[in-house]
């Protein structure tokens, strides 16, 4: 793992992505005690977005809230710093197909994984190849 200055501040990047892809929002954890900076760019409203976090420092879990309120602004990002044995949960909702979806981090219970729930987002998910099989399986048999 990358090691950074402990003194630095928390950034947020909010990348535009290949147009085919949603963007990506990357959130690393790099100082408890400072206040996070914010990097971004005009993101292409009719795209979801791709969640990463990094916790940098061991003890620490950041809690990330992007909220869109109108394609033609610019997102709104909160970063707190909450308890060493908590985890991330992303949810996603599309509230109007012309902007794009709200991205709530939520801190779990650490004996839960980071889960991603996609409301109404439903019909751009991927079915993935072991769904295929298992509705193969039903239908054959």
């Amino acid at each position: 793992m990358e090691v950074f200055n402990a003194r630095k501040q928390p950034r947020v990047n909010v990348e535009k992505l290949d147009a085919r892809k949603p963007p990506r929002v990357n959130v690393e954890k790099l100082d408890a005690r400072k206040l996070p900076r914010v990097n971004m760019e005009v993101l292409d409203a009719r795209k979801p977005l791709r969640v990463n976090m990094e916790v940098l420092d061991a003890w620490k879990s950041p809690r990330v809230n992007v909220e869109v309120l109108d394609a033609r602004k610019p997102l709104r990002v909160n970063v707190e710093v909450l308890d060493a044995w908590k985890s991330p949960r992303v949810n996603v909702e599309v509230l109007d197909e012309r902007k794009p979806p709200r991205v709530n981090v939520e801190v779990l219970d650490a004996r839960k994984p980071p889960e991603l729930t996609k409301d109404n987002h439903k019909k751009t998910e991927p079915v993935t190849k072991g769904q295929n099989q298992s509705l193969k399986d039903r239908t054959s048999h």
